[in-house]
């Protein structure tokens, strides 16, 4: 059944708020900056579950981007 394309955006972005589409997202995302590893879904998991920097120990916060 074709669907209108006003129809398809708002599927992607009803996924894009589903936790599937928000690491979809962050990582096409990582590749698009030339980050490479052998296991992404390992490297999502250690990034959501990182609360303090390995080399100072600060805490780290989430809201701030690169605008």
């Amino acid at each position: 059944m074709p669907q209108t394309k006003e129809e398809r955006a708002e599927q992607k972005r009803v996924y894009h708020q589903t936790p599937a589409g928000q690491k979809s997202h962050r990582i096409s995302s990582w590749k698009s900056r030339g980050i490479r590893t052998a296991d992404w879904d390992a490297l999502h998991e250690r990034f959501m579950s990182t609360t303090h920097c390995e080399n100072c120990d600060v805490l780290l916060t989430g809201g701030m981007s690169r605008t």
